[in-house]
C-alpha cells in the first residue's frame, strides 16, 4: 500500500475560482502594474509614472517616462516578465521627454498620441502612430480620452475593471469593477490644491456609470468618472 506522508490530517477546502480559472486557462487575466512612481523631487531627475496594463488583447504601456530612469523601467518588466518588444501598445499623454523619454523601448507597440504631436513623435524602427479622436476604445476594458485644454489638451487612459475575480490577475483583484483612469499631466499629484478641492467637491456626486463618459469638462468631471487616479507624479490614489 502506498501512503502519502505529505496528506494532511483534515480535508483542506477546494479552491473556489479552481473551476471557474480551468475554464479561462490560457487567457491573459486583466492587470494593473505601476512600473514607475513618477516624482518631482528637488535634486532628482523629474519623470512621469509609468505605467503598465494587460488585457486579453493588449499589453499598454501609459507614457514612458524620463530617459533617466531607463534602467529601473526595464528591470520593473524583466521582474514582470515583460519583454519591451512584446508592448503592442504605448500611449503617450503627452510628448515631453519627462514623460516620453523612453518611447523607443516599445519597438512594436502602436503609439497613440494627440492631434498635433504627429511631428514630434519618433518613427524609429517603424513605429506605427495613431491620432486619438476624442473618445477611442483600445479593447472593450480600454478607454482613451482627449483632454479638453482646461485638463491639458493631453490623453488619458480609463481602465474599466470586470466584477469576476476570474478575469483578473491575483494583484488587480482589488480593482474589480472599478474603474482607474491613468491621467498622465491631466493630474499632476493628489497632494495639488486642484485636485484637493475637485476631491471635496466629489463628496456629492454619486458613482460614475459605465461607459463613454459625458462630463469631463473640468477636474471635477474627469476625477469623478473614476474610482482610482494614476498621477503623473507620486502614488495612485482612491477618489471614493
Amino acid at each position: 500500500m502506498i501512503t502519502d506522508l505529505c496528506a494532511p490530517d483534515e480535508p483542506v477546502a477546494p479552491d473556489p475560482l479552481e473551476d471557474v480559472q480551468s475554464r479561462y486557462f490560457g487567457i491573459r487575466r486583466l492587470e494593473l502594474v505601476p512600473l514607475l512612481e513618477g516624482r518631482q523631487a528637488k535634486g532628482d531627475a523629474p519623470s512621469s509614472s509609468v505605467t503598465l496594463v494587460r488585457t486579453p488583447t493588449s499589453v499598454v504601456v501609459v507614457d514612458s517616462g524620463s530617459a533617466s530612469f531607463r534602467d529601473p523601467i526595464k528591470r520593473a518588466l524583466l521582474e514582470r516578465g515583460i519583454r519591451t518588444e512584446r508592448v503592442n501598445v504605448l500611449v503617450s499623454t503627452r510628448l515631453d521627454p519627462v514623460f516620453s523619454g523612453n518611447d523607443e523601448l516599445f519597438p512594436h507597440a502602436l503609439q497613440h498620441l494627440k492631434e498635433g504631436e504627429l511631428l514630434k513623435a519618433s518613427f524609429k524602427a517603424g513605429r506605427k502612430v495613431e491620432i486619438s479622436t476624442k473618445v477611442h476604445w483600445i479593447d472593450k476594458y480600454l478607454m482613451l480620452g482627449r483632454m479638453d485644454p482646461s485638463l491639458g489638451n493631453g490623453l488619458a487612459l480609463f481602465v474599466h475593471f470586470p466584477k469576476p475575480l476570474d478575469l483578473l490577475a491575483p494583484s488587480s483583484r482589488h480593482l474589480a469593477g472599478k474603474i482607474v483612469g491613468i491621467m498622465g499631466a491631466a493630474v499632476r499629484s493628489a497632494e495639488s490644491v486642484e485636485v484637493e478641492m475637485a476631491l471635496g467637491d466629489i463628496k456629492e456626486i454619486g458613482r460614475p456609470k459605465p461607459g463613454q463618459p459625458d462630463n469631463i469638462a473640468d477636474l471635477v468631471g474627469l476625477l469623478s468618472y473614476c474610482d482610482i487616479v494614476v498621477p503623473a507624479y507620486g502614488p495612485m490614489f482612491p477618489v471614493r
